[in-house]
Order: structure tokens, then sequence, then C-alpha cells
């Protein structure tokens, strides 16, 4: 005879499930001011604020998964009962004094223990304590690699994309890694930065070369020479009272001979180096992996997985980017990417819009009439310094009062913070406007595009709530109108206004544009950015990745495929009913 199963016995009245406590911990602290929020501690992470590393530790993660907030949990635990003062250092200038103000709201008691100071800045104080005048000026600095550039431009201009190129090969490949010899230079991996045969690494030394000889004409020194001589002030004789802590934040863009110096500052011992970051943040050219550094960290380190800064619909707009991730999570390893965190964060805005520059004032002034949020909680943010004119003009002219990213230090106002992506790392508002002028002269430079895919990434994850993303582009309005076409007849023996093939299309419309095999997407550029991370998606998600094909712009009804908002034309999205 078969026993009957058992049936299960419902759940009693009132228990709830931990995923249930934590969503309501989570939908609560939302509800509380958005300083508040800033320091809200995801429950599945206080272990890692009291948990006890016999070395060097990291902390990584995606955008929005809470590393800083974390760090900052951590570092009062650890004033609270180490002995010694504490080092919050980050590449990032303005951030300090944010995460400085987070902090004492956090942990009054114990503020005075923790130093928040940039990288640079640090190195600038503890120099000049220890009798050594460098005379660093950015200006000055830029000016001497352009004279050696000068001397040097015939031969490498037709092997490099352009000056930029050169300019972070010498600073932040040679010198931010500190390399000495060209024998060292030949060899070494240079991620991300494409491929240069020996004899033109041999041209671009010769140019570091020239560049220190024009720094030395005029007594200066440069960023990468002030971690140098710091590294070895430091080595000969350490701090007097060293710290009982060193955590640096945003690591992905500290240069390896600053990492370096980091390591000897923190010293050796249970908890004294802790390094956070996110590899797809990286908003700084010049490929190369946290693990080059030869921190051990093996053992020690912790992936967060769960974003909760920014709502369903921020994060999927953001995941859209898929950009690259540039950094290894220090045990060799990829870091875990945007894509693969786990969302507990429901609701959220996002509002595209695309027009040409003469529109962008309206266009920013009416979006920010209508936000819902705190102007003081909102950040328009740009990805090149050269544009924020073209923001910030109509803005001024409409009375709107602003606070520039690089002078805002934490505290409450009603002023809109405006500044580049390169300000905006690791700051969170409720609102973000991002306007996004596509820069066509490095749009066929691979490593250029990856940067700022990972840039665009980083904007798009400032926002919590609401994100609003503008993309000025070229109209027909814009351009002087071309006489009609004559009427021929193409080689299909017809008219060629008939030919689907053969048909001119107007300007600003490729003649073909390109799809994958099956595909229901129409991309202008074979080379389209969303285009190849969408087969790089596919692969590594076991599919079936599609050839591309070319296809005649006039042989696709308007509706029949998806135009790609990134690489078509507005002409093309507009006859296609976007």
């Amino acid at each position: 005879m078969a026993v009957p199963k058992p049936e299960r016995a419902p759940e009693p009245d009132g228990l709830l499930l931990a995923e249930d406590l934590t969503a309501d911990q989570v939908a609560a602290a939302q509800t509380r001011s958005f300083d508040s929020w800033l320091t809200f501690l995801h429950p599945q992470q206080l272990a890692i604020v009291t948990r006890r590393y016999n070395g060097p530790a990291r902390i990584s993660g995606p955008a929005g998964t809470g590393k800083t907030v974390v760090l900052l949990h951590r570092l009062r635990h650890l004033a609270r009962r180490a002995p010694g003062p504490l080092l919050l250092t980050t590449f990032v200038k303005n951030l300090p004094p944010v995460t400085e103000a987070s902090f004492r709201r956090l942990a009054p008691e114990v503020a005075d223990r923790v130093e928040f100071l940039n990288l640079h800045a640090w190195l600038g104080r503890f120099l000049t304590a220890r009798g050594h005048r460098l005379n660093v000026n950015s200006s000055q600095i830029r000016t001497a690699f352009s004279r050696a550039w000068s001397l040097h431009r015939e031969v490498l201009e037709p092997i490099v994309p352009h000056q930029e190129y050169c300019w972070t090969e010498v600073d932040r490949v040679i010198k931010g890694r500190g390399i000495t010899s060209f024998e060292e230079y030949v060899g070494i991996s240079r991620r991300g930065r494409g491929r240069l045969a020996p004899r033109h690494k041999e041209l671009i030394w010769q140019l570091y070369l020239t560049y220190q000889e024009k720094l030395a004409e005029r007594d200066l020194h440069d960023y990468n020479d002030m971690v140098s001589v710091a590294h070895n002030e430091l080595s000969e004789r350490p701090l007097d009272e060293p710290y009982a802590a060193v955590a640096v934040d945003e690591v992905q863009d500290i240069t390896l001979t600053g990492l370096r110096f980091l390591r000897e500052l923190a010293g050796d011992g249970p908890d004294r180096l802790l390094l956070v970051g996110d590899g797809q943040q990286q908003v700084y050219p010049g490929g190369w992996r946290l693990s080059d550094a030869g921190i051990p960290i093996q053992g020690r380190g912790e992936v967060l997985r769960v974003n909760y800064r920014n709502r369903a619909e921020v994060l999927a707009f953001a995941q859209r980017f898929d950009a690259d991730n540039e950094v290894d999570d220090l045990d060799g390893a990829s870091g875990v990417a945007l894509l693969d965190v786990e969302s507990v964060n429901s609701g959220g805005t996002t509002l595209s819009w695309r027009g040409p520059a003469a529109d962008l004032g309206a266009a920013l002034r009416t979006r920010i009439e209508q936000l819902s949020v705190p102007l003081g909680q909102t950040a328009l943010v740009v990805f090149h310094h050269r544009d924020l004119s073209l923001c910030t003009k109509p803005l001024r002219e409409a009375g709107i009062p602003m606070t520039l990213l690089e002078n805002y230090r934490g505290e409450t106002d009603d002023r809109l913070k405006v500044g580049t992506v390169h300000r905006a790392k690791g700051l969170d508002f409720q609102a973000v406007l991002v306007v996004d002028v596509p820069d066509k002269s490095v749009e066929n430079e691979q490593e250029a595009r990856e940067l700022r895919s990972r840039q665009r990434l980083v904007a798009a994850t400032r926002a919590r709530d609401f994100l609003w993303w503008g993309v000025v582009a070229e109209t027909e309005l814009d351009r002087k109108p071309e006489p009609p076409p004559a009427v021929v007849e193409c080689v299909h023996e017809m008219p060629i206004e008939w030919c689907g093939t053969c048909k001119k299309p107007p300007r600003g419309v490729l003649p073909r544009g390109y799809r994958t095999r099956g595909g229901n997407a129409y991309h202008n550029d074979q080379h389209c950015n969303w285009l190849r991370k969408g087969q790089s998606r596919s692969q590594r998600q076991g599919k079936n990745v599609h050839d591309k094909v070319p296809v005649a712009w006039a042989a696709v009804r308007p509706g029949e495929l998806d135009p790609c908002e990134f690489c078509c034309s507005p002409e093309w999205l507009k006859r296609h009913g976007h």
C-alpha cells in the first residue's frame, strides 16, 4: 500500500522571508532624506564591514552595489577599534570632500580620525613637509609635451590615431607603470591600447625621452614624478606615525606606480590596505590590470552583486552600454559586469532626447522645470569640458543656479550640480541629466569608443530615480539644401528613384547599412559599438552569432527594421517614425 506524501504545512501568518525584510529596509531607506540614503548599508553587506583581513583586501562590484557605502561603514568600524589615523584616498580630486561630508553625518564621533584627501594632494603635502619643492603645473606640463610632440610629429602621425593617444602612452603606460628602459617597454602588455610594432614603440620611446628633456629644461615635474619621488622618500624614511589603515576608492583609475606607493604607505599587517573599485567604471585610458601591481589579495576579495542604488528603469538603461571591464578583480579573473547584477529597486524613469545644439538649451530648461526631485539633488553631466558651455550658457540665462562639480563638497543646497563625467565619478544623485555630444574625431578608434562606453555607463549610473539622456545631433535644418538629382536610369534599367538598391539616399544617410543575418536591427555603421556588443553578449551567452550583411538603405521599408539610435542619422530615424 502506497504511503501518501505528506502535505506541506502552510507558513504561519506573520512569518517574513529574509528577502522581503531586505526589500522593506531598502524601500524604507529611500523614503528618508537623500543624505541619509547616501550612507544606507544593505543588510547583506554588514559582514564585510566587520570582517578581519590578514593582509591587503579588495571590494569590487559594478556601479550601484554600495562599494563606497561599505567602505565608509568599515572606516567607522576600524576607527572605533584601531589606534592611529586612517586615510581614504582616490584619484579624483573632488570626491574626497563629498565622501568626508557623508562620513561626518554617519560617524561624527570618529570623523576627525579619518583623513579624506586625493592622492596627489596627499603627495604634495608629504613632499613639502619633507623638503621637496617640485614644480608641478598642469598647463606647463602639457606645453612641454606639445613641444616634444612637434619634434616627432612627422614620424608618429602615420602610425598613431592622434597626439592624445601618445600623451596617454607616455603618461599612463610608460611613466604610470614606472617603466625606465626601452626593453621593459617593448615587453609589456598594453591591454585595450591596440598593437604597436617594436619599431613603433621605439619611436614613442624617443618621444618620451624628448618629453623628459623638455620638463628638465624648465625645471618641471609631472604628477608621475610626484609619485616616484614620494615613493623613494617614504622607502628611506617611513612616516613617524603610520596609518592604522589606508583605503583607496575608485582604485581602477590610479596608476600602477600610485598603487605601489599606497602599498608602501599602508605597510604590512591585518586590515592595513583596502582597495575598492570597478573596472567597468574606468574613465581614464591606459589599459592595465590591477593584478600587475603585485599586491597579494588571494582569499581576501569581496564581490558585491546587488544593485540597490539605481531604480529598475535607470539600471536597465545603463545596462544597455555593456561597457568592457578594463580592470580585473585583483585575483586575476574578470570582474563582474553591470549586466550580471541583481536588481532590488523597482520603478524609476528614463527619458531620451535627440536634436541639434540650437535646441538643447530649451530642452534642458523644460526638463529642469518638470523635475519632480529637488534641484539640489540633480546633476548635469557631459563627457568633455568643452561641452559644458553648451549647457551652462542657456541655463544661466534662464536664471537656474548651478555649482560646478569640481567645487562641490557634499553640502545640501538648491543648486544644480554641473560637470564632466570625470568629476561625477563616485557621486550619487536623485536625478541626472546627461548631454552626449558624439566625438566624430575618435569614433573609429577602438580604445576611444570603449572608453566612451565606460564613461556613459558611469554617467547613467549616477542617477537613483530619474535619468534624462540627450544626444546632440546634426539635423537636416543645419545643412545647406542640395539641388534635386537628375532623373537617370540605374543598372537595372529603371529610374534610379524607383530602385531600392541604387536609389541615392538623402544627405546624412549612408547608401548601405548593416544588419546581422536574421536580426531585426539596422545599423548605419558596420563597426557600430552596439552591434559589436550585441554579438559579444550573444557569444558569452552561448547563442549563435550571425554574420553582418550589407543592406541598401532604400530596400528597408519603414518599420521593417529597428534603427540603431546610436549610429543611424536623424534622417533615418525620422523616416522610420522615431
